[in-house]
């Protein structure tokens, strides 16, 4: 509490039913919270004098707050006071000018005290500064004096007051875990043991096997002589808040592990019995918030030598409703609330990819009722923008709430550009979020830092198969989509050599194979199909299928589906001969058989033996005169079996000559 105190009078007398008062103005927002008058006077005994002070606007006339008191007269010098506490502070800004007046009246004669008038200016030690004068004023209604006159009589005048108080911010979302970098179980160091408090080196170990997150995961070990051991962090909670701890924890071999919050009176467990990770999560109402102790733990259970593992613990404050919610809204319950809080580590940023919501939430809280307070944020340096606004109760907080949307590099409120230009890959960016009132009090800023990504490669179904062995082409199907909507390639490529290549459809179902020629010329070895599909950026995805090619047998015919094999052998009238020649190797106990046929539209061909022609490098005579589809066309079916051959059947090529 601080006062301020204006003193003057003027050389003369002071009248019955006459006025005082000083004007002022502050460089700083205050809060009035009682004013009086002194009043020093002589005279004769008897008789009484009736003060009022008053406190108005000078502008408006506005009264803000009045107190009458009527005291005797005591002797000479005579001295009364008014002193009137106000029940609400009164709010006085920098842009106004305030009046504090004295009226007194009474049957006593003039007063003759000489002191300083007032027209001064000085500052509290609290960095207030008041400029002050004598004046004339004209008196507010509720206000019981005439229209001020300047006579003045020593008369101090007091002001108390209190300055314009701080709001506080609490920034709920983006979300940040309370825990920081303990959190992500990579530093032994930062964590104590349960049984002595000691160093928890002798019964963690870091284990990269089993990490969910970042490079490592805790193995917590059951020592010798022991049932249990853990570890365990001490951190600060205010008990005005709630939160909710979560970890990810699984059994190897042991009996237990347990997630344990600690108030230094009593404990909430969750227990996981499982060998896979599973998130367990402890909702904490604030009345069990410890007023000095807090502990967040994790334990393993059961014989000497048995162990689990521990990572990704955190620890997140949220509102009241979200608390009210878990485990009674499905949509808070279970694996959708640990969608909703996933385990996020001060030293990897969160990332944002297109179509990422970046959600900004909390509350603010302005002691001095009657301020206007608005919450405010901004992206690096750019503009701050208002996400809320209320008037101050003194207590009650102020809600806010922003969704961000990232889309194309940039993050948007809507139709509006919050950033106003590309925010750059692997750069850490800032989100600032900060409350203010109307008086100048601004909280401390609430930061978040996060990272983006402008372009993701396409996303291609399924996943990498291993075939095995296989004797005929393979046949895989899949779909494609790019998460950025870019349009994109999509190529096939068999021993990392491409032999296809078209523009994809998002969502289209495709079926990747070897062609005919392709497949008869790959070895009998392993080799490597692989779907490659690459946006317009340059990003690209590749889904591989590894197989073994082994075979008994080669088969194949001409290809009429390809257009260019279609159109040279066809015919515009009846073939008469045929002439085939093949390189090929076919050793002793293989079979050749080589088939050919000139109505190759018909449904069902005519397949006329050729074998002994080619083996003999002579012509061949059609035999068939007729076609049921009216149309003519040559095709060529080879088949050789390996039989009980011991050395490798080679088909190099064939080639040859019709008409």
């Amino acid at each position: 509490m601080s006062v301020a105190n204006f003193t003057g009078n003027r050389n003369g007398g002071f009248q019955p039913s006459t006025t005082f008062g000083a004007e002022f103005s502050v460089n700083k927002p205050i809060f009035a919270t009682s004013m009086g008058v002194y009043l020093f006077e002589a005279g004769v005994n008897g008789g009484t004098i009736s003060l009022q002070v008053g406190l108005w606007e000078k502008s408006s006339g506005s009264l803000l707050a009045s107190a009458v008191q009527t005291v005797p007269y005591t002797g000479s010098p005579f001295t009364g006071q008014v002193q009137v506490t106000f029940s609400k502070s009164v709010k006085l800004n920098m842009s106004t000018t305030y009046v504090i007046g004295v009226y007194a009246e009474g049957t006593k004669a003039q007063l003759e005290y000489a002191q300083q008038p007032i027209n001064l200016s000085f500052t509290q030690p609290d960095g207030v500064g008041f400029t002050v004068k004598r004046g004339v004023y004209t008196a507010p209604n509720g206000f019981g004096m005439p229209n001020g006159v300047d006579t003045s009589v020593p008369v101090n005048l007091s002001l108390s007051y209190v300055l314009n108080n701080q709001p506080t911010l609490k920034l709920i979302s983006p979300i940040e875990n309370l825990l920081g970098a303990a959190g992500n179980c990579e530093d032994v160091s930062l964590w104590k043991r349960v049984s002595n408090g000691g160093d928890a080196s002798s019964v963690i170990s870091l284990d990269a096997a089993n990490k969910v997150y970042g490079n490592y995961a805790f193995k917590v070990s059951v020592p010798t002589g022991q049932t249990s051991e853990g570890i365990f962090r001490q951190i600060p909670m205010s008990r005005q808040s709630y939160y909710l701890l979560m970890a990810d924890i699984k059994t190897y071999n042991a009996s237990e592990l347990r997630l344990r919050y600690y108030n230094g009176t009593i404990y909430s467990d969750k227990s996981v019995t499982s060998s896979t990770y599973t998130t367990p999560y402890i909702k904490i109402n604030k009345d069990n918030v410890g007023s000095t102790d807090n502990w967040v733990s994790a334990s393993v259970h059961g014989t000497a030598g048995q162990y689990g593992f521990v990572d990704g613990v955190r620890l997140y404050e949220i509102e009241k409703d979200v608390y009210d919610k878990i485990d009674v809204d499905p949509e808070y319950t279970g694996d959708k609330l640990v969608k909703k809080y996933p385990f996020t580590d001060p030293t990897t940023y969160l990332t944002m990819t297109e179509g990422a919501i970046y959600s900004i939430s909390g509350s603010a809280t302005d002691p001095d009722a009657g301020n206007v307070l608005s919450i405010w944020y901004k992206i690096n340096n750019g503009t701050a923008r208002a996400i809320n606004s209320g008037v101050s109760d003194g207590s009650t907080p102020v809600s806010f709430a922003k969704n961000l949307t990232y889309r194309n590099k940039r993050l948007w409120d809507g139709a509006t550009d919050v950033v106003g230009y590309d925010l750059a890959e692997g750069t850490n960016h800032t989100l600032y979020v900060w409350a203010q009132d109307d008086q100048g009090g601004t909280s401390p800023e609430q930061t978040r830092t996060f990272r983006v990504v402008w372009n993701r490669p396409p996303v291609i179904s399924g996943t990498d198969k291993n075939l095995g062995t296989i004797n005929t082409p393979p046949s895989e199907s899949f779909s494609v989509t790019d998460p950025e909507g870019n349009p994109f390639t999509i190529e096939y490529y068999l021993d990392n050599v491409i032999f296809d290549s078209f523009p994809g459809v998002s969502g289209q179902t495709y079926i990747v194979t070897i062609p005919t020629d392709k497949w008869l010329r790959t070895s009998l070895t392993q080799h490597q199909l692989k779907v490659r599909a690459i946006d317009n950026q340059g990003s690209y995805s590749d889904r591989i299928f590894t197989f073994i090619r082994r075979d008994n047998r080669i088969e194949f015919k001409l290809n009429y589906s390809n257009p260019d094999v279609k159109s040279f052998f066809t015919t515009n009238q009846k073939a008469n001969r045929i002439l085939v020649t093949m390189d090929a190797t076919i050793p002793t106990g293989a079979t050749l058989l080589v088939e050919a046929c000139n109505n190759a539209y018909d449904t069902q061909p005519n397949w006329e033996d050729i074998t002994a022609q080619v083996t003999a490098g002579r012509g061949y005579h059609f035999t068939n005169t007729t076609s049921t589809s009216g149309k003519w066309g040559i095709n060529v079916h080879f088949k050789i079996e390996k039989g009980t051959a011991t050395e490798t059947v080679l088909l190099n090529g064939f080639g040859g000559a019709f008409d």
